[in-house]
């Protein structure tokens, strides 16, 4: 127990700098944090609801500091906390790979005239090592 404890602190580096597992590479709490601020600058309503690309909903959830709620997949029916009027309500960012034209195209169903969108590119930087580059679109959807 003592030698696994001692070895931790190397282990965490070495995971930073050569692991392949994508929740040691994706800069999941970077979006977080940059889309928050998206977010407060589109309006000084409190974030609502947020939903974008596989994991970077949940993570928005997670890691950004107003604490929305997260809207599964765009689906009304797997959220049953989320009606078109509490989204209408309480408002909407997205979060979305540029690459991922699901989540793109249901933004766009949500989307409003008042609608911000901004094109952040974020890396993951842990321990020194910053990782690959990936883009997103994300959009921040006012309350009516």
């Amino acid at each position: 127990s003592l030698g696994a404890l001692a070895l931790s602190p190397l282990i965490a580096v070495g995971k930073a700098w050569y692991g392949r597992d994508s929740e040691d590479r994706e800069p999941r709490r970077e979006a977080a944090v940059a889309a928050t601020e998206v977010w407060r600058r589109a309006t000084s309503a409190p974030l609502g609801f947020v939903a974008g690309s596989f994991r970077y909903d949940n993570a928005a959830a997670f890691y950004s500091p107003e604490r929305p709620s997260v809207f599964v997949g765009f689906d009304y029916f797997g959220n049953r906390w989320a009606s078109p009027e509490t989204i209408a309500a309480r408002g909407l960012l997205t979060i979305c790979k540029t690459d991922d034209e699901a989540c793109l195209d249901a933004t766009e169903r949500f989307a409003t005239p008042a609608a911000r969108r901004e094109t952040l590119a974020l890396a993951h930087a842990a321990f020194g090592r910053t990782r690959d580059r990936v883009d997103f679109v994300v959009t921040a959807i006012p309350p009516r």
